[in-house]
């Protein structure tokens, strides 16, 4: 190769170099697509993407917001959805009285407030609920046959049940959350199985801080129950192969912790910390 075919492949090189480089830097500059907003009650978000609630909603007369497809990130960007009382502040999956399939949905950031369901999951699976409010509800966080979810960071207070996993409800976790001061139950699993409630706390409750029914082989850890109308940790007759461990519970109008089915059948009671218990298998 000549000195003059060096110098010209070595600035072919170069020219090469500096438009990679140009393009790189003009894809790196480009914006992010913009998040859809949503702005009035009613929506429906039926196409997988990034949505934000961009104004408060006020008063509306049923669901405010639902969701049926997969995909589907929703930031309520510290605003607030309130209702008259009817629907759900946000359903996911829901529609009328039936359900679609639903999968990696995440609401975050917000308050919802005056529903029957404050957040609903029905047929969902892998959604993220976090930093969410839910008052004045009948149910703050409501989960219908909808498995390996997750609720961290909530707060579910001043409704008439906080946290309700119920109707084959499996493998979710219920992680960090502050179920208190609603008038029934903190966190209530019906016919639900295999969930992990770990490190919440669920107190000042009217009727029981963790209240189990029909339901298998959860894990109770690491939970506050304190100062509940009836009892911290209720477990049912007919609720088995449960892991009770490291939760703390004093104070509770009735008893601290109650396992109802004789000598805790196969449920496991560890290294609670208490003041009463309705049976010696409570440890």
């Amino acid at each position: 190769m000549t000195l003059v075919q060096s110098v010209k492949k070595t600035a072919k090189y170069a020219g090469l170099v500096l438009m990679t480089g140009a393009f790189c830097l003009f894809a790196h500059l480009q914006p992010a697509s913009a998040a859809t907003p949503v702005s009035s009650c009613g929506a429906v978000l039926s196409v997988p993407g990034e949505y934000i609630l961009t104004n408060d909603l006020n008063n509306c007369p049923s669901t405010a917001v639902t969701i049926t497809a997969s995909d589907v990130h929703f930031n309520l960007d510290g605003h607030t959805i309130d209702g008259i009382g009817n629907g759900s502040g946000i359903a996911v999956g829901a529609v009328g009285v039936t359900c679609v399939a639903t999968s990696n949905v995440h609401i975050n950031n917000g308050t919802v407030t005056q529903f029957d369901d404050g957040i609903q999951l029905c047929r969902a699976t892998d959604a993220h609920v976090n930093n969410v409010t839910a008052t004045q509800n009948d149910n703050g966080f409501h989960l219908i046959d909808s498995d390996d979810n997750h609720l961290n960071g909530n707060t579910a207070t001043d409704n008439d049940d906080g946290i309700d996993l119920d109707s084959d409800s499996n493998g979710n976790l219920i992680n960090g959350n502050d179920a208190s001061g609603n008038g029934g139950d903190g966190i209530e699993l019906d016919n639900s199985d295999g969930n992990e409630l770990i490190g919440n706390r669920a107190s000042d409750n009217g009727d029981d801080g963790i209240d189990l029914d029909d339901s298998d082989h959860n894990t109770v850890r690491a939970n506050k129950t304190n100062d509940n109308g009836d009892h911290g940790i209720e477990v049912n007759d007919g609720a088995n192969d449960n892991l009770l461990q490291a939760n703390s519970s004093t104070g509770n109008g009735t008893v601290d912790m109650v396992d109802f089915n004789p000598a805790c059948d196969a449920n496991t009671w560890k290294a609670n910390h208490f003041n009463t218990a309705n049976q010696p298998c409570i440890q």
